[in-house]
């Protein structure tokens, strides 16, 4: 591991400094928390304490981008919770020099009760900005976030793209010198994602400093120059952005990159999906590819539920893909299997891209799925253009319903 650790932090142009931190959890109040970043390897222990981080350092600049990678549990949101000051370490110190806005999930810091107007105020005034700086990037905000008709509803009317429109255009806007961003705008659809990135950029050009925690290689890319990777809660690489990724592909099954979250309460959600070879397939042109996936519908939704899944290549254009309707109801978990019987694409590494939408309404988007890797042949197709798969057979099954 190659490291900028915090061994170097008497210089002033750290922003962010980490020496040896860690953090501990007791067994039975982690177990009980659903939303707590844990991986099975730490339930499978014997000892009545897990460790979520240990022994972590490294140091940040004024200005600069730096990812974070890691699997599912291996620790970054609970690095990012540390930075925010919203959880404290129990070994090692985080100093962080400056105001900071964190986007750490949809919505997070707003009250749902208040309108769109007040919850600008009020995150503005919990991050120690006056009326007068709130005021004068207040059209900004709305603008960038494009809810304008909206802005004096309640946001626990707002979709979930509404939601997460705001809260970053919220904490993009005011006045703090570092942002820290935790897999947020896995939710908003293509073309906000692009504008999300080209003002990092901006914020960061300006002496931002910019955390960016995501499973979306190609925006990990295009936004920071070095990365970190996190594994089972040790920093295991620090350095160039393509040295990181090239690490973090190299050191474990490419399955583990896939994606899990959590049930949303009002909407339909993608729970998990998994993208990858089926069994005796291999890595020649042409051959096969699949997606897992499972959709949970909360409660009845009414309208046609529609998932699409795109095969997106390391340039981030989609080759292939497909689409099909979703019952939306009956509340349940459904089961959901994409089968590919020939990825017609040139040689190189593959991901999937899964929308859930109603209508013209995206519900939520989830990048950089898995991971398929095609190797050059004389014999295989090239790269095509995009275009959906007639060829494409889609299986689906009830995995539990209620009241059905």
């Amino acid at each position: 591991m190659s490291s900028n650790a915090a061994n170097n932090s008497a210089s002033n142009d750290f922003a962010i400094e980490v020496g040896g931190v860690g953090k501990n959890y007791r067994r039975d109040k982690l177990v009980e928390s659903r939303r707590f970043e844990i991986s099975p390897h730490e339930v499978a222990g014997s000892s009545k304490t897990l460790w979520a981080l240990r022994d972590v350092s490294f140091a940040a600049h004024t200005g600069e981008t730096l990812g974070i990678l890691g699997r599912n549990g291996a620790g970054k949101s609970t690095l990012l919770r540390i930075l925010a000051g919203i959880t404290p370490p129990s070994e090692g110190r985080a100093r962080v020099t400056g105001r900071v806005g964190a986007l750490l999930e949809v919505g997070a810091g707003f009250s749902a009760d208040l309108s769109g107007r007040d919850n600008v105020r009020l995150v503005g005034t919990i991050l120690g900005m006056r009326r007068t700086e709130i005021a004068r990037r207040f059209d900004s905000i709305v603008e960038f976030a494009g809810v304008g008709a909206f802005i004096d509803m309640p946001v626990k009317r707002y979709s979930s793209g509404m939601y997460l429109r705001l809260a970053f255009a919220v904490a993009a806007h005011l006045e703090t010198e570092i942002l820290l961003i935790d897999e947020a705008l896995a939710v908003g659809d293509m073309g906000f994602r692009e504008r999300c990135l080209v003002k990092l950029r901006e914020l960061a050009a300006g002496g931002r400093t910019v955390v960016f925690v995501s499973h979306d290689i190609g925006s990990v890319v295009k936004l920071c120059q070095r990365a970190l990777v996190i594994d089972k809660g040790h920093l295991t690489f620090d350095g160039p952005v393509d040295a990181a990724i090239a690490f973090y592909e190299q050191t474990g099954p490419p399955r583990e990159l896939s994606f899990m979250g959590e049930p949303r309460d009002d909407l339909p959600s993608i729970l998990a999906a998994d993208f990858g070879r089926p069994d005796g397939a291999s890595d020649a042109p042409n051959e096969p590819v699949e997606l897992h996936a499972r959709v949970h519908v909360p409660r009845p939704y009414p309208g046609e539920l529609e998932l699409v899944v795109r095969v997106v290549g390391a340039d981030l254009w989609a080759v292939t893909g497909s689409r099909v309707l979703v019952d939306g109801s009956r509340p349940g978990t459904r089961r959901i299997v994409c089968s590919f019987p020939r990825l017609r694409a040139g040689a190189g590494v593959y991901r999937a891209t899964l929308v859930l939408r109603k209508e013209r309404e995206e519900l939520q988007s989830v990048t950089g799925v898995g991971r398929v890797q095609v190797d050059s042949s004389d014999d295989g197709d090239p790269a095509v253009s995009w275009r959906y798969d007639d060829d494409v057979c889609w299986t689906s099954g009830v995995e539990q319903a209620i009241g059905v």
